[in-house]
Order: structure tokens, then C-alpha cells, then sequence
């Protein structure tokens, strides 16, 4: 029998609490539809913006749960960042080949200090910390950020003729 992936407690924790969510703001909103429920076109609207958020979280959670292999993607980190969600809970994030990952606290610091690092000697404007992110396919939750080193940034190539 195969070892489970690791990380799967997050994903259904996240099934669990946005499948019932969606549920009712799905039933909530057909009810509106079908005349059983009086709501209003702004409720209407509230109900179809939950329905759909709560729905795009729900079913990426539960098609994580039936992934067989990670994903891996690895390039140099373009932008590293942190902001509050929901005014309750800071989290840490990191661009990747224009992919966005939540990442956990200790690869923040990590990559943040090397960062400052580089922008200390000067070597920020040549080159970019290269990571590599194993994570999930569809939630992008991430189980692991390994720093590779570093990478020269690609320079856009010059014409050599100008008009």
C-alpha cells in the first residue's frame, strides 16, 4: 500500500470546511432562483459571489485529495511578500515562475534573509534566489521550499541595429 502524501491534513481540512459551505450558499442561491426564497437581486448576487468562491475552494481541495504525485516547480523567486488575511492571520507568499505559493513561515524568513543579503552586497540586480516548490496541482498548497541557490537574471536580449 502506498504511503500517503504529505500535507493531507490541510487539504481536508479545507474539504471539510468549504464543502458545507458551498452546499448552502448552492441551495441558498437555487432557492432564490426558483422563487422559494424572496431575496432581492443584491442578495442574489451575495449568494452567487459566495456560491462561487466557497464552490472554486471546496472542489480544488477535494481534487487535491486525489492526486497520486506531487508537483514540483522550480525558478527563481521573483517577488517575496507577506500580508494579512481576513485582518486574523498573516500569511507569507513567494512568486515562482508566475506562480503564487503560500509558504510556510520558516521558508519566509529564509528566503527574506537571504534576499536582504543580496540586496546588501548589490548582487540583487543580477541575480534571484532559485527554489524549488513541491506542492499540490490544483490549491498550490506547498510541503516543501528547498533554496537551490542562486540564478543570473535573464537579461531581454538588445537589438543590435537601430533605425
Amino acid at each position: 500500500m502506498a504511503e500517503p502524501l504529505p500535507g493531507r491534513g490541510a487539504l481536508i481540512r479545507s474539504a471539510v470546511f468549504y464543502t458545507p459551505l458551498f452546499l448552502l450558499t448552492l441551495a441558498s442561491l437555487v432557492a432564490m432562483l426558483t422563487g422559494v426564497v424572496e431575496g432581492g437581486i443584491i442578495l442574489v448576487i451575495i449568494a452567487l459571489v459566495a456560491t462561487f468562491l466557497f464552490g472554486y475552494q471546496s472542489i480544488q481541495a477535494i481534487r487535491d485529495l486525489r492526486v497520486k504525485q506531487l508537483q514540483v516547480t522550480q525558478g527563481p523567486v521573483t517577488r517575496i511578500w507577506s500580508k494579512m488575511d481576513l485582518f486574523v492571520t498573516r500569511s507569507y507568499y513567494i512568486n515562482v515562475n508566475r506562480a503564487i505559493f503560500r509558504i510556510p513561515l520558516q521558508s519566509y524568513w529564509d528566503l527574506r534573509e537571504e534576499a536582504k543579503k543580496m540586496r546588501a552586497d548589490g548582487t540583487d540586480e543580477d541575480y534571484r534566489i532559485e527554489v524549488r516548490v513541491e506542492h499540490y496541482p490544483h490549491t498550490g498548497n506547498v510541503i516543501k521550499v528547498e533554496r537551490l541557490g542562486v540564478v543570473p537574471i535573464e537579461q531581454p536580449q538588445a537589438s543590435g541595429e537601430r533605425a
